[in-house]
């Protein structure tokens, strides 16, 4: 990681900053006596607090993790490659060059921020890593955001891919494996020491989610506000409409680690609209007003070719029959 070397720097002051503490104590210059071991001492005290947090980050982003692999085998068949299909768009907005599949990987920094570091998205591709990879190593990956070498994942959203059943990842992971192989060498991750500190004191988390240790099943695919929660739940919107889709400040680790604005409230415009009216929107990235959204801010392509009309209708449904205190409930 990038940030080792200023953590090196970062120690070596921490010890020179701390002998001249001491020594400070026993110089003939009375100013220097005075007032050296004050300063001294404080400048060693916040030395040690910055290479504590930055430690704490280091492990939190670098110690593997000992979540269990599934030893599920996936069996392709053409309706799960077909509805893994669709669940890619979802992912097309991190992991492309074209903003559409297949999922070659990045070429931009997916980290905006330069003092940050590099972040790419990898090639998922059958010519990327996961040719190496297990079929549970690919699922623990997207549902629990820990890497095949056990690492922890950054700015994978796995907080809400913990959520697609086992079914619908099955089908992810089934699309993944039939798409086209594409030669696209995506560099790899290499941080900052302001990374390790944002992560150490907990404003970056990383992907990692709790284990999934038993059967994450599916509602039944109907037009129905219990579908449309489940739909809700894994495909991202509360990234940015807020846990309760009723807008309100965005959590502080996704401004770091991917500035994106939040979005208005769910719940209220969902309201105003009728359900052909919300399809449309979807649909056309237009308002009911006729505004155009931004698909930089409000990805509404990916979403179009993610959900099938149904399926729009079905969230839809959801967004009028919550409300806002157990819209934070998944």
């Amino acid at each position: 990681m990038a940030l080792v070397p200023p953590l090196i720097v970062i120690l070596a002051a921490l010890l020179l900053s701390a002998w001249l503490a001491r020594r400070s104590r026993r110089t003939a210059n009375p100013l220097l006596r005075r007032l050296g071991p004050p300063i001294f001492g404080l400048s060693s005290a916040g030395l040690a607090a910055v290479a504590l947090v930055a430690l704490v980050g280091w492990y939190r982003l670098e110690f593997p993790r000992n979540h269990q692999v599934a030893t599920v085998k996936v069996v392709a068949t053409p309706e799960s490659i077909a509805r893994g299909e669709k669940l890619a768009n979802l992912c097309v907005s991190c992991h492309t060059r074209t903003k559409q599949l297949p999922l070659d990987g990045s070429d931009g920094n997916v980290v905006r921020t330069p003092l940050i570091g590099r972040l790419h998205s990898p090639n998922l591709t059958p010519a990327g890593p996961l040719k190496d990879w297990s079929d549970g190593e690919i699922i623990r990956a997207i549902r629990e955001g820990i890497g095949a070498n056990g690492r922890p994942l950054l700015g994978m959203p796995s907080w809400s891919f913990r959520y697609l059943s086992d079914r619908d990842v099955q089908s992810l992971v089934a699309y993944l494996r039939s798409q086209p192989s594409v030669t696209h060498t995506v560099p790899s991750r290499s941080l900052t020491l302001l990374a390790a500190l944002a992560v150490g004191i907990g404003m970056a988390p990383t992907s990692v989610q709790p284990p999934i240790t038993q059967t994450v099943p599916a509602p039944q695919a109907a037009v129905s506000a219990e579908y449309g929660r489940y739909l809700v739940a894994f495909a991202g919107c509360r990234d940015c409409h807020g846990k309760n889709l009723n807008g309100g400040t965005a959590p502080l680790g996704i401004k770091v680690l991917s500035p994106t604005p939040l979005g208005p409230s769910l719940l209220v415009a969902a309201q105003l609209m009728s359900q052909s009216q919300f399809v449309s929107t979807m649909r056309t990235g237009l308002t009911r007003n006729g505004r155009p959204l931004n698909p930089e801010l409000m990805p509404w392509q990916d979403f179009s070719r993610a959900f099938t009309d149904d399926e729009l209708k079905a969230i839809y449904l959801y967004l009028n029959t919550v409300d806002s205190t157990a819209a934070s409930t998944p």
